[in-house]
């Protein structure tokens, strides 16, 4: 285990005589939760453990966090304990074990042990062995989008109370012109009761990276809704005096450096897996950590922690496409030795729906397609709202993680749906669409690390 892609095919015809099989998951947000779902139903016949180990207690629905910062209710709403998910996981198949350990990860081994190492609350560290480790532990970001040391629900909701309450009827400076800076920026516009609000991008555009559309269209928002936007501007200490703002509510994005991060956990010869650009973990083509001379067998990564060689955006669609291909890989590993793994798409497509305000403003983002809400117009905005939509595809999220069959069944139905889309525009045919999958290496900040895990996906 842990093992040289070499020796894949011996490792594997072991494991296969030796079962039911451990799945350790560290980290149990999005990414670690489509896997579960995933792994159960393909093994809906055959026994299976699977481990969760996460720092907190709790899920919490993130994409739903600019509402959490106005409303204290919508605030418990998007916050579930681990112990309520992890029972209908649980009740799924009677096949698959599912447990729940709070624990923060400190230290993976490889190479003939295959443990992880993590501390409980009190400080004890505990020992977890595993035949096949994911790692998915997500990526820091600065209060409030996410507390890194909140590990209860009680200490995530005070947190959010107490920043909810520094900002009233104070000017604040949101600092990020990305989709979580533009989102939180407008809703605190429209309901958030400060007395100015302003938005500051180190770029000269809004929702850099998308097409120039959304661009405009969140720029003409801010301006016709008070927001002022501070472009080319990059902050520093004193940034906040120089602007004239009272407050600071930091979007400036994902970062894998800090305490916690993955350095901290993959140590020694482990530690070439990550990436010298960002801090990520490397992965080939079929999501196992990768190293300048081989590839781990048995130890994979999923979610915004990982640099895959397709270097999709970090958002929940492409989770939900990953989860697919890494769920099937682990399957095969077990049923049949992996003789007949996946690679993942060269290019993932990327779905984003963001909302300005509460109104219907925002523009939903397919590919290259932007499509505009309707707030412009009466009859249209109450049913082309992208508040409402989001708000909606949230709601579901939560009733299927709760085990709501309604919720369960029209989540199902939209992720086939989703998938079939996607089928489609990759075919040659829609080629001259802007809704066509064609975005190969398209971020070129990562160019090198991404041709770096290229030339070590030694798996054929």
């Amino acid at each position: 285990m842990g093992t040289k892609q070499g020796k894949q095919e011996q490792v594997g015809s072991q494991r296969h005589l030796i079962g039911p099989k451990h799945i350790v998951i560290v980290g149990a947000s999005f990414a670690g939760l489509f896997l579960a779902k995933k792994l159960i139903k393909l093994h809906s016949k055959t026994p299976l453990q699977i481990t969760f180990l996460d720092k907190n207690s709790y899920f919490e629905l993130i994409t739903s966090l600019p509402g959490a910062l106005l409303s204290p209710e919508h605030a418990s709403r998007i916050i579930l304990p681990y112990s309520q998910i992890m029972a209908q996981l649980n009740s799924r198949s009677p096949h698959v074990s599912v447990q729940f350990i709070q624990g923060m990860l400190t230290r993976v081994t490889a190479g003939g042990s295959d443990t992880i190492e993590y501390s409980i609350e009190n400080g004890q560290v505990r020992h977890l062995r595993y035949d096949y480790l994911v790692l998915a532990t997500g990526s820091m970001y600065s209060q409030p989008i996410k507390h890194y040391y909140a590990f209860s629900q009680d200490v995530r909701l005070e947190g959010l109370k107490v920043k909810r309450e520094s900002i009233k009827g104070k000017s604040v400076l949101v600092v990020g012109g990305g989709s979580n800076g533009v989102e939180i920026a407008s809703e605190m516009a429209e309901g958030g009761g400060c007395r100015k609000v302003g938005l500051a991008t180190r770029g000269n555009m809004l929702l850099g990276g998308l097409p120039e559309r959304c661009h405009l269209a969140a720029d003409r928002w801010m301006r016709e809704n008070g927001v002022e936007v501070h472009y080319n501007t990059t902050y520093q200490e004193d940034t906040k005096d120089t602007l004239g703002y009272d407050e600071v509510i930091d979007c400036t994005g994902f970062k894998y450096t800090s305490s916690g991060g993955p350095s901290s956990y993959l140590q020694g010869d482990l530690s070439s897996c990550l990436s010298p650009q960002t801090g990520q973990i490397l992965v080939n083509s079929y999501l196992q950590l990768t190293t300048p001379s081989h590839s781990y067998s048995n130890i994979f990564s999923l979610g915004d922690v990982c640099l895959t060689p397709s270097n999709e955006e970090k958002a929940i669609v492409p989770i939900h496409i990953l989860s697919s291909f890494l769920s099937a890989n682990l399957h095969s590993l077990i049923t049949n030795s992996g003789s007949n793994l996946q690679p993942i798409p060269e290019a993932i497509p990327r779905v984003y729906m963001i909302n300005f305000g509460t109104r219907g403003a925002g523009v939903v983002v397919f590919n290259e397609f932007v499509m505009e809400g309707m707030e412009r117009v009466p009859v249209l905005r109450h049913v082309v709202s992208v508040k409402k939509f989001k708000r909606m595809i949230d709601w579901l999220n939560l009733g299927e993680l709760q085990g709501h069959q309604c919720e369960r069944c029209i989540m199902g139905a939209q992720y086939t749906g989703m998938d079939a889309a996607f089928c489609l525009f990759r075919q040659k045919c829609m080629k001259c669409l802007p809704c066509h999958v064609d975005r190969v290496d398209r971020r070129k900040s990562v160019k090198d690390a991404i041709k770096r895990v290229k030339k070590y996906d030694t798996l054929q």
